[in-house]
C-alpha cells in the first residue's frame, strides 16, 4: 500500500494492523492495536480478535463520518497524537508560565503605579496640612463658615438620597428638597416610606 496517496475508509478497513499481546495475569491477556489505541482483555486470541476487529471498524467509521480519516495512523506508522500528547513537562507548562509571567508583570506594574499615586497623595496632603496650620484664625473661620454653608445646602439632598437607598431611615417631612425645587410632592413608594 502506498503512503503518499490519501486513503479512504476501505483501505483503512483492509489494512493489516498488527495485533500485539501482553500477559495480564490470572491467565488472561491484553490484546491491542498500538496505532489505533484499541485494546481488549481476554483469555484467548479467538475471543479477542473479533472484538478488536469490531472496535477497529467502529473506530474507523467514526473518523470517516467526521471527515478525519487523514488523522488515523496507518499500519506501522507512529500515531501523531501519541507523539504530540507527550511533549515534555517544560513544553506542556510553557503556556501557563507565559500567562503567569504576564500577570505578574501587570500586577507589579499596577502595584507600582498605585504606590506612587498614594505616595504623591500623601505628600500633597502633608503639605496641605502644614499650610493649613500656618493660616491665621480669620482665614480658618472663613473656610469653616463656607464649609458649614455648603453642608447646610447639601444636607437635605443627602438625607433624601440615604432614604432612597436605606428603607430603615425614616423620612423627615420637613426636608423635601425635591418639592422645593420642582414644586411637586413625591408620589408613589418614595412618598409612602415610613
Amino acid at each position: 500500500m502506498e503512503t503518499s496517496k490519501q486513503w479512504g475508509l476501505e483501505e483503512y478497513l483492509l489494512a493489516p494492523y498488527e495485533v500485539r499481546v501482553r500477559p495480564k495475569g490470572g491467565g488472561s491477556y491484553l490484546f491491542y492495536i498500538p496505532e489505533l489505541g484499541l485494546q481488549h482483555a481476554c483469555k484467548s486470541l479467538d475471543e479477542a480478535l473479533p472484538v478488536l476487529m469490531s472496535q477497529k471498524e467502529e473506530y474507523l467509521h467514526r473518523f470517516a463520518v467526521e471527515g478525519l480519516l487523514s488523522w488515523v495512523a496507518r499500519p506501522g506508522q507512529k500515531p501523531e497524537a501519541a507523539s504530540a500528547a507527550s511533549p515534555g513537562l517544560v513544553r506542556a507548562l510553557l503556556p501557563f508560565a507565559i500567562k503567569a509571567v504576564v500577570v505578574t508583570v501587570l500586577f507589579l506594574g499596577a502595584a507600582s503605579v498605585i504606590g506612587n499615586g498614594l505616595n504623591n497623595l500623601g505628600r500633597n496632603l502633608e503639605q496641605g496640612l502644614e499650610g493649613i496650620s500656618r493660616w491665621s484664625p480669620d482665614k480658618v473661620d472663613l473656610y469653616r463658615d463656607r464649609s458649614a454653608g455648603i453642608a447646610q445646602k447639601l444636607g437635605p439632598i443627602v438625607r433624601e438620597l440615604v432614604v432612597m437607598f436605606d428603607r430603615s431611615v425614616p423620612i423627615n417631612p420637613a426636608d423635601k428638597p425635591c418639592e422645593k425645587a420642582t414644586g411637586k410632592a413625591l408620589e408613589g413608594p418614595q412618598a409612602m416610606r415610613p
